[in-house]
């Protein structure tokens, strides 16, 4: 199901509280985020003709969530309605901004994260940013050694993250998380609880397309992804991550965080692998 235009915040619905007057309106947007198994209801509804005979096999309608699905086994879509907006992501500018995510990190148990160099070589690299997400749709960017702008301090950065991200009971999650687990090695956390997204998508469909971001987040989310070169440009005039304008970084960086715990969740769930 996808909304189109403004269909998710102009749209409306009408029900009666069976009382005089009480003729209520509400919006897709409202409806997802208190019941969005109205969402799918109204929109199953629409598909049937009228009268008494839509009506109960409507009644007859079942939502599950995810792998309470009992055809689980049979992969059913999954169907989503976060749309990718970077209007949701947050730059950090002050320490006391990161407290938030990570006690959203600790509510929900896991939370994705995404590193920023100056280097492919996680030995030698120097560290420019760090990225965030807890929840699908929103992601922060920590802006660490930017030559330009406003920069956190890292050893203070490290020392807030360093609890999360050794917590046994939180789950981090990465796309090549092994970089990102020995960038942050070499500046003292020892990071665990890890999934991989580029592996989970090894094992699932192994052979029938790369693994990279990129690819992924078209294949799965129908989303071309900001690309690095749009950044740091190409050949004698490209630049250095280190020296791209924050507030564009942000927006990067933040995307990355937030399509890998959004395939993870929906598109690549761990139940669908089965381990040995």
């Amino acid at each position: 199901i996808k909304f189109t235009g403004k269909k998710i915040s102009n749209k409306k619905y009408y029900r009666h509280t069976g009382y005089p007057g009480g003729i209520k309106s509400t919006t897709p947007s409202i409806l997802i985020k208190k019941k969005p198994e109205e969402i799918l209801k109204l929109a199953v509804k629409r598909m049937l003709p009228g009268g008494p005979l839509a009506k109960k096999q409507l009644s007859k309608l079942k939502i599950y969530k995810r792998t309470l699905h009992p055809h689980e086994s049979q992969n059913p879509k999954i169907i989503y309605f976060t749309k990718i907006n970077k209007k949701n992501y947050e730059l950090i500018e002050e320490e006391d901004d990161l407290n938030s995510w990570l006690k959203e990190a600790e509510e929900f148990g896991e939370i994705a994260i995404d590193t920023e160099t100056s280097s492919l070589d996680p030995h030698q690299a120097n560290l420019v940013g760090i990225s965030l997400s807890t929840k699908i749709g929103k992601a922060c960017y920590i802006p660490i050694g930017h030559v330009e702008q406003n920069n956190l301090q890292e050893l203070r950065v490290i020392k807030i993250l360093k609890p999360i991200l050794e917590d046994i009971s939180i789950k981090k999650i990465g796309q090549n998380i092994k970089f990102d687990y020995i960038v942050l090695y070499h500046r003292g956390i020892n990071m665990n609880s890890m999934e991989d997204t580029m592996l989970m998508s090894y094992v699932l469909d192994a052979g029938k397309n790369r693994h990279n971001m990129d690819t992924l987040s078209e294949i799965h989310l129908h989303h071309k992804t900001i690309s690095f070169k749009d950044l740091t440009g190409t050949g004698k005039k490209q630049i250095n991550f280190s020296e791209v304008n924050i507030n564009n970084a942000k927006d990067y960086a933040a995307e990355d965080a937030d399509i890998t715990l959004d395939r993870k969740s929906t598109r690549l769930n761990s139940s669908h692998v089965k381990r040995y």
